[in-house]
């Protein structure tokens, strides 16, 4: 017979965290199958997989999956399922930085001794053939803090999407959420099932939906994360319209010691969907001076343009940047 969960049932069939992986239940995420009927029997030892459950789970996570996508969200089913598509399917380069390690190389550069003096070895001690070694490269880390404020709801469900594919696609991505606090999202959406992450940050996140302290929150991302995720060279994305309840105070002090601990900083804002849109809010126009790329981020197709940017090499800050300070300057 199938067999119904039971808190001791979950936590007697825990496994080494060397073997877990995400289709497996751990005991943190228990809550969320107690009293589920799995398709299967479960024998003595056998762990608790996520794709034992029946689809009853799914409504079980429906509550706090709704809740992650925000209030007054107007995506369609088909839509939605069109956009978890896509956004699985784009696959974000970004530019490749060197590191500390090195690999051979087949081409003059670094000469590599030990190999050199190895080859000359099995060659009676001859200069046989000169051998080299390059630096490695590796992508920055990405760090994602992404507004989820009143005025972001129509857009949190894509964005939710965005940071899920981000963190599934690649290592060193790390997210966050902002209000009217500061929470850490990134263990829970590393689940590749995107019913699951929702749920659970749904379930961690207590102010959808409200307001925003910008400032408040990159203050404290600055005092307690700052050194934990921002080095060998991050690129942070900042996903926000700008607009602030405490009118913009120590936004801008904020701001920019943000930008001075990253590699680069990209402000993604859904209002540049409006032709007549000017950072002329206070939050705004706090932020605007101490970015390098200000995007928009209100539909598909300029999320696809992440690819782009994130791949750039050259510049820091990006062209088109200075007419955004001054338009800002002139709303004043």
């Amino acid at each position: 017979p199938n067999s119904v969960l039971t808190m001791e049932m979950i936590s007697q069939r825990s496994l080494p965290e060397q073997f877990v992986n995400s289709d497996i239940v751990k005991p943190d995420s228990a809550s969320y199958i107690v009293n589920v009927r799995t398709t299967r029997a479960l024998h003595s030892g056998d762990p608790v997989r996520w794709v034992d459950m029946y689809d009853a789970k799914r409504e079980k996570l429906a509550f706090f999956a709704n809740r992650a996508v925000g209030v007054g969200e107007t995506m369609t089913a088909d839509e939605w399922r069109e956009a978890q598509r896509l956004l699985a399917q784009m696959q974000l380069i970004f530019e490749p930085l060197p590191t500390r390690r090195t690999r051979t190389a087949s081409h003059p550069g670094r000469p590599d001794w030990r190999a050199t003096l190895q080859g000359m070895a099995r060659h009676g001690g001859e200069l046989w053939d000169m051998r080299w070694r390059q630096r490695r490269t590796r992508p920055a880390p990405l760090v994602v803090l992404a507004d989820i404020s009143g005025s972001m709801s129509r857009y949190s469900r894509m964005l939710l999407l965005l940071m899920h594919s981000l963190t599934n696609d690649r290592d060193r991505v790390h997210s966050f959420l902002f209000g009217t606090r500061l929470t850490n999202v990134t263990r829970h959406l590393r689940h590749r099932d995107i019913d699951l992450a929702l749920a659970q940050v749904g379930a961690l996140v207590q102010d959808w939906a409200g307001g925003t302290r910008i400032g408040s929150c990159l203050k404290e991302f600055n005092r307690v994360w700052s050194r934990r995720v921002l080095g060998q060279g991050a690129v942070v994305i900042l996903i926000s319209d700008g607009l602030d309840r405490d009118a913009g105070e120590g936004l801008a002090a904020e701001t920019e010691r943000l930008h001075k601990s990253c590699r680069r900083l990209i402000w993604l804002n859904p209002l540049l969907r409006f032709d007549a849109y000017a950072p002329i809010s206070t939050g705004a126009r706090a932020m605007i001076r101490h970015v390098d790329d200000f995007r928009p981020a209100h539909n598909l197709d300029s999320l696809r343009d992440l690819t782009t940017v994130l791949s750039r090499v050259g510049t820091r800050r990006a062209e088109g940047l200075t007419e955004w300070v001054e338009a800002s300057r002139d709303g004043r």
